[in-house]
């Protein structure tokens, strides 16, 4: 199994004297059925109960159901289970079962069992509930998988908060296995397909049929209105993300788009976990949310590998380091929008749920994010292909902040307020 953070989280809450019953949700096939199992084979009483294809098992949380009343049907249902010790209830798919998620919080308060549930998006329980949210593998997770030694993230960390350079053969490693990850992402089923033959092909073929899972699920999952209009929204990610500009833009989708069409269908996307959007603000004040821009915002997938998998194979080549010249040329046409992807994707796995970007009316000014921290605001250009950050200077200038981080492809520098960064430096912010 891949060694996964969420399991530390999963640990510390089967410790707490006072758990609640939890749920660990986040988008499909990233890895939260396994990680709950991981979890219950460490406990002397383990069941799983998956809501969608025991469609009875739902009668377990019909009527006026009781902690004391539920485990005796639960242990009718299920003969064999321990008599002693505390048991792990894991109810699986727990989206598919109404009844068991307006349930949940009113069954946590028995010494004799607890209650733990996966679930996709969107999802409205009630109270008395706690949440972990789950991600795909992030970048140093996907170092873990690889084998990397963990003393190198602590000296990556170190050499960031001193704002020092990465001794340069470790720098320029960690940067062609952040080129690797960008290819690959890191939904476990293609980083599994990768690892045993480090094969960007197989995982290529993974993560197509993850893409076509995925697909297939938004027209069964999203209302019907929506469903077809969700998937066309999805489908043209890529192409949002071509030329200067990459705002999304309704008439990519559909000749003549509009926001009326198709906004609800980008609304349940989010919800469901399935896209990550970065809000356009109209000045780089505090609170970014007073400042956002009515249907401005630029949309990336929850993984950066559910978007690079939607190009020739002949461009992973290029972002590997050896492909050819014509894909080196296709690679310049992306290579800004597939940055600020990875940006997105690791930030978006770091924590930073709630993303901004900042462009001028007049489009000359830009900044791919703006974080909200405790300091103040970051503002984090994002710039592989330019060597001249005429837009990072301005926006530090105009709204008096301290520093700023621009993404390059370079070991770590310092060039009066702007802070030069390798992307993978991201982890840390």
């Amino acid at each position: 199994m891949l060694r996964r953070k969420i399991l530390d989280q999963l640990r510390q809450w089967l410790h707490e004297p006072e758990r609640r019953p939890l749920i660990v949700e986040g988008p499909p096939r990233v890895g939260k059925t396994t990680a709950v199992r991981a979890l219950g084979e460490q406990q002397p009483g383990f069941l799983e109960i998956n809501l969608k294809e025991d469609a009875e098992a739902g009668l377990l949380f019909e009527g006026a159901v009781k902690p004391e009343t539920f485990l005796a049907a639960v242990r009718l249902r299920h003969p064999g289970l321990p008599e002693s010790g505390r048991l792990l209830i894991f109810l699986d798919e727990l989206q598919s079962c109404p009844a068991a998620i307006a349930a949940l919080g009113k069954l946590g308060h028995d010494s004799r069992y607890d209650l733990i549930a996966a679930a996709r998006g969107p999802l409205t329980p009630g109270e008395g509930a706690d949440w972990l949210f789950m991600t795909s593998l992030d970048f140093e997770e996907f170092l873990w998988a690889l084998g990397v030694d963990e003393e190198i993230p602590l000296l990556l960390l170190t050499c960031f908060a001193r704002r020092e350079p990465v001794p340069p053969a470790i720098h320029a490693e960690v940067m062609r296995l952040l080129r690797i990850y960008l290819c690959v992402g890191g939904l476990p089923e293609a980083v599994n397909a990768y690892l045993p033959e480090r094969d960007l092909r197989a995982a290529d073929t993974a993560l197509r049929q993850l893409l076509r899972r995925l697909l297939s699920g938004i027209s069964q999952a999203a209302p019907p209105e929506l469903a077809q209009k969700a998937r066309q929204c999805y489908e043209a990610l890529p192409r949002q993300l071509t030329g200067d500009n990459h705002k999304f833009r309704y008439s990519v989708v559909e000749d003549k788009g509009t926001a009326r069409k198709f906004g609800r269908s980008l609304q349940w996307l989010e919800s469901a976990h399935l896209t990550v959007p970065v809000r356009a603000v109209s000045a780089v004040s505090f609170p970014l949310k007073a400042q956002e821009k009515k249907d401005s915002f630029r949309l990336y997938p929850h993984d950066v590998g559910l978007l690079t998998c939607r190009y020739d194979f002949s461009l992973k080549e290029a972002l590997a380091g050896g492909g050819t010249d014509a894909a080196a040329l296709l690679l310049r046409g992306v290579q800004d929008g597939l940055w600020e992807a990875l940006a997105a994707d690791i930030l978006y796995k770091h924590g930073y749920r709630d993303l901004h970007f900042y462009r001028s009316p007049s489009g000359t000014v830009e900044c791919a994010f703006l974080l909200a921290r405790p300091g103040g605001l970051l503002p984090v250009e994002v710039s592989p292909s330019r060597s001249i950050s005429r837009s990072l200077t301005m926006i530090l200038e105009k709204f008096s902040l301290p520093y700023g981080y621009r993404l390059m492809d370079r070991n770590v520098s310092v060039d009066g307020k702007k802070i030069i960064l390798p992307p993978y430096m991201l982890l840390f912010v």
